[in-house]
């Protein structure tokens, strides 16, 4: 009798201990980052960062209380630039992508204390490229060639399909329940390249290249 009391009790345990975790999780995030782009081509640079932002659904699925799979849907505007200068010449590339991304990747948290926990997160992010415009400046000999807000796909300079690998690090706090705002950086580093060579005419010249970015994520989970 007194085993089977035993048993029962530490069933119990375990049962609790089991339950101590929300396996589910739904919340919301906003995501500004900076993006710039590496060209293949030993002619082309990176012309410095570009300031975009995204945001959308999050979802997180434990299936242990400090691990568990993230995931979702958002939507990123992010971009880059890229020049090619010489003597007497300078051309310049400026793009600004929208992607509806869904990532996949495992997250790791501590145990609370004080009502933080930090996490850490590693996966890939899978992204469809629905708009993607672009402006260029080329000068030679004195003379300038410019134009702005070109659509960068009707063109054939961006692909429509774009991975990248995502390693990110934040914290979550607390506020009621099981209710938390999260605040943590990720950086995307581009698999799949997102732009193509091509070489249009009148100055309209693009390098391969993979678009990065570090995003600031703020947000809430419940």
């Amino acid at each position: 009798m007194k085993k089977a009391l035993l048993a029962l009790m530490l069933l119990a345990t375990m049962s609790l201990n089991a339950q101590e975790f929300k396996k589910f999780r739904l919340g919301l995030a906003v995501s500004p980052n900076l993006g710039w782009i590496k060209p293949n081509e030993k002619d082309f640079d990176s012309d410095g960062v570009r300031a975009g932002i995204g945001g959308g659904l999050v979802m997180d699925v434990f299936f242990a209380k400090n691990y568990g799979i993230t995931t979702g849907v958002q939507v990123m505007n992010v971009g880059g630039k890229v020049v090619n200068e010489g003597a007497g010449y300078s051309f310049k590339h400026t793009y600004k992508n929208q992607y509806v991304q869904i990532p996949f990747g495992l997250k790791m948290k501590t145990n609370d204390f004080s009502g933080f926990n930090i996490y850490g997160l590693f996966g890939v992010s899978f992204e469809y490229c629905f708009r993607a415009r672009y402006d260029y400046r080329y000068e030679v000999a004195g003379i300038t060639v410019s134009d702005s807000d070109l659509d960068a796909k009707d063109d054939d300079l961006a692909r429509d399909l774009r991975m990248g690998l995502n390693v990110g690090l934040g914290t979550e706090y607390n506020i009621a329940g099981s209710t938390s705002l999260f605040f943590g950086l990720t950086y995307n580093n581009g698999i799949i390249g997102a732009y193509k060579n091509s070489d249009q005419g009148n100055g309209n010249t693009s390098t391969q290249g993979n678009l990065n970015y570090f995003a600031l994520n703020v947000g809430v989970l419940f």
